[in-house]
């Protein structure tokens, strides 16, 4: 397995960016015929972009949860880059800061660890996930580039639209400003007007409906929410509202609250429902190394 820190400049944001990469290449393989059933070399690796949470970094992941092992484990590249509390969006059209962070996510950066690993071209092996800020991230991320992201992970996510929009939320759940001050200042500043938000690629909802209309495939879906979490009743109400459109997906409650306890168990659960090799060849590694020798 390799672990690696890339800087590269970013047209999309105009600045040289930082990402890991978990790269599951270099396992010793014993027996012949091994490495070819293990998919490593005979065709291009399955990848999860993975995103962080607000205040965090590219370092989040492999620092907050056992993403390492179980991506070797599977044979899975994750590509972990950094969104810089911007919520993984392009910026708001007259904005002074240069920061197109969905255009960098769905285009740039997939292109780019495309061109730069031995990575699957194509959709089928291609995913995108996150946490909080970066949960929403995946999430309209994922819907707005269903061509590129087939399968979407969102884990106790800043579904927080209807703080801004008033009657998005079905019903209208109790403001989060007490909780967090600043909240609906911080929204706005993030996602714009809240009459430019409705229809944007900024509006989860919207744009289900959107690939809805358009009878495009919409790419599979993970929701989960610690039972303890502030976020868990927007959690819900998205729930609700994909099955109310009868959208396929996976919905999950578990013990914890907004925390790396439960991002560590639940990212696992979604490494566990992408459609992986069920046959890799785990090989000897550091964290093997009484592999068995064939």
């Amino acid at each position: 397995m390799a672990l690696a820190e890339v800087n590269f400049y970013a047209k999309t944001l105009e600045r040289t960016v930082t990402f890991n990469a978990i790269i599951p290449t270099d396992k010793s393989l014993f027996s012949t015929g091994q490495e070819e059933k293990s998919g490593a070399s005979t065709e291009g690796l399955k990848t999860l972009y993975l995103l962080h949470g607000g205040l965090g970094n590219y370092t989040d992941w492999l620092g907050g949860t056992r993403i390492q092992m179980w991506a070797q484990e599977k044979n899975l590249a994750v590509i972990m880059p950094s969104g810089d509390n911007r919520w993984w969006i392009d910026d708001l059209e007259g904005s002074p800061m240069a920061g197109n962070y969905g255009r960098f996510v769905g285009e740039e950066l997939v292109d780019f660890t495309r061109r730069t690993f031995p990575l699957s071209y194509r959709r089928d092996d291609t995913f995108i996930a996150g946490l909080s800020m970066g949960g929403y991230g995946a999430l309209v991320n994922g819907l707005r580039f269903s061509d590129t992201f087939s399968r979407i992970g969102v884990l106790s996510p800043g579904l927080l639209l209807g703080d801004l929009v008033p009657g998005y939320d079905e019903p209208q759940l109790e403001s989060l400003d007490a909780l967090m001050p600043g909240n609906r200042r911080m929204l706005e500043r993030a996602l714009g007007d809240p009459a430019d938000v409705l229809g944007s690629d900024r509006d989860y909802k919207g744009l289900i409906a959107r690939l809805k209309e358009s009878g495009a495939d919409i790419p599979g879906i993970f929701l989960a929410s610690g039972v303890d979490d502030f976020v868990l009743t927007r959690t819900q109400d998205f729930h609700r509202f994909l099955e109310r459109n009868a959208v396929e997906h996976h919905y999950e409650e578990g013990p914890g609250g907004h925390d790396w306890l439960f991002w560590d168990a639940f990212i696992k659960k979604i490494v566990d429902w992408l459609p992986l090799d069920e046959d890799a060849v785990d090989g000897r590694h550091s964290g093997n190394v009484m592999a068995e020798v064939a």
